[in-house]
Parts: C-alpha cells; structure tokens; sequence
C-alpha cells in the first residue's frame, strides 16, 4: 500500500508516515466510533468525496475543515493513532472498509457527500438531508454521482 507523503502532526509530536488506507481507517473510526452502520456511511462519504473531487480517499480525509478528527482542537485526533493499533471489531470494521473504499455502494446511501452530528451547520440544507443514521444526518449537496 502506497504510504501518504505527509507526516502527520499528532498531539504535538511526529508521527510516522501512514499508509492511505491507515488515513482512512483512521478517520472512519475518529468520526464514527460507536456508530455500527454509521461507519459504512462515513466509508461512504469519503469515497463519494473522492470521486466527487478526483482526489484518493486519504487526501479527501486530511483535506483542511473536512472532518472534525483531523482538527488540532479536536480530542478525538490525539487518539487517532490509538485507535488504529487496536484490535476491536470497529477496528478490524474500519480497516476492511477502508481496504475496499473502491467498492463501496454510494447508491445505498444515496451518494451521500457530507454529514453532521450534533447542530446543523451553516451549509445543512434540509431538503439535501438523505438519512439521519445514528447521531449523523447525512446530505448529498452535489447532484453529480
């Protein structure tokens, strides 16, 4: 697996480079731990992103202001590595989706292309909503597939 060319500053400290795939495991878990199917649409997300923008999944995760886990502020990002070496099922979940990002089913979660949990934020239309799943209501605010 191709290793990202950034080094990433986590909790202060240098990081050893990552793999893309270890970028977008580690997203998926830092934005949707604790979520069961909810990390799928995260998967989703990312991948519909990816294709939106011509970018690989992992710069769509470290993209600046995308997901709230990469923020300096954020609690979740110290953890980040953490919870990459774990051996959970949301681990071993994350990874698998993370390895197959390719082939994920963006129709079925209606090429979802952002989300939220918590308040709506400025850009949250209500008539973009495609699903609220757990704590996260997902939108699809581009109408290209």
């Amino acid at each position: 697996m191709k290793t990202i060319l950034t080094t990433l500053a986590l909790a202060g400290t240098l990081v050893a480079q990552y793999t893309e795939q270890d970028i977008v495991t580690m997203t998926i878990l830092g934005e949707g731990r604790g979520t069961g199917h909810g990390m799928y649409w995260i998967a989703s997300v990312i991948q519909q992103r990816s294709v939106n923008r011509g970018l690989t999944p992992a710069q769509v995760c470290l993209q600046r202001a995308q997901f709230s886990c990469w923020r300096a502020s954020d609690p979740n990002r110290a953890k980040l590595p953490h919870l990459l070496r774990q051996d959970t099922v949301e681990t071993r979940y994350a990874r698998l989706l993370a390895r197959h990002m390719g082939k994920l089913d963006t129709v079925g979660t209606h090429h979802a292309d952002h989300y939220h949990s918590g308040r709506a934020p400025y850009w949250a239309r209500r008539d973009k909503r495609v699903a609220v799943v757990g704590r996260h209501t997902f939108y699809r605010l581009r109408n290209n597939k």
